[in-house]
């Protein structure tokens, strides 16, 4: 049980962070900017995924609503942050809506690969 908990945070963290410092880099991030996306992502990610697994384990109803709960705060939590260097990111709520959408956008494209592992 511990190994997969383990393995699961560990791919969906780097897939978050390819997917995420991608888009950064896409949108001419570069330097802190790119240390401050990678740190908030290790940040939030480990809380959101440790979240769903533990929804998916306890098999409790409403699991989208959890998953937009959880996507929703993530979102929140990483704007906040990026507010906090404004010179790096000028619009961290629609920066951080981006780069969340990019990443779970691209879980949802691949988790049926993932679920064979």
């Amino acid at each position: 049980m511990m190994w997969m908990w383990i393995k699961c945070l560990s791919v969906s963290l780097v897939l978050t962070l390819i997917f995420e410092l991608a888009a950064a880099l896409i949108l001419k991030k570069r330097g802190r900017a790119l240390s401050v996306v990678a740190l908030v992502n290790v940040l939030t990610n480990p809380l959101v995924v440790s979240g769903t697994i533990l929804w998916v384990i306890w098999d409790w109803p409403y699991r989208n609503l959890w998953v937009a709960f959880a996507e929703i705060s993530a979102v929140t939590a990483e704007a906040l942050i990026y507010r906090r260097h404004r010179d790096d990111f000028p619009h961290p709520w629609l920066f951080s809506l981006l780069l969340n959408g990019v990443s779970y956008g691209m879980g949802i494209v691949l988790e049926p690969l993932l679920s064979q592992f």
